[in-house]
């Protein structure tokens, strides 16, 4: 595995934590008993806060296609969110690879070798 391959990997990784963040947000919104019914007027027309898919809502679940976004600051926001996970992953990473590294040098350090 290469630099390259691992950065990646994190950043995929954060990218679909987001989207599933996300999509569980635009969800909560959909199915609560006040947001559901809470709309914004957008040219003349009573935008309702969150819909399923790329519908007619202010937040939805493509909301990277979503034309409303001209309104909002979803994509500054995405890639903060985005950053920082991958940032905490890294960390982690590292966090992991360290413990694995002292284990193997204790290892190293207690075998016996040939030469005197």
């Amino acid at each position: 595995m290469d630099k390259s391959f691992l950065e990646k990997r994190i950043e995929n990784k954060a990218r679909k934590e987001f989207e599933k963040e996300w999509n569980g947000f635009v969800e909560q919104m959909y199915r609560h008993p006040i947001f559901k019914h809470i709309t914004i007027k957008i040219d003349g027309k009573d935008i309702p806060l969150a819909t399923f898919g790329i519908n007619f809502g202010v937040f939805n679940q493509e909301q990277d296609k979503n034309p409303r976004n001209k309104f909002l600051n979803f994509e500054d926001v995405k890639e903060k969110v985005v950053q920082k996970k991958i940032e905490e992953e890294t960390e982690e990473l590292l966090y992991r690879l360290s413990s694995v590294n002292y284990l193997f040098e204790k290892e190293v350090s207690d075998v016996p070798t040939a030469r005197k």
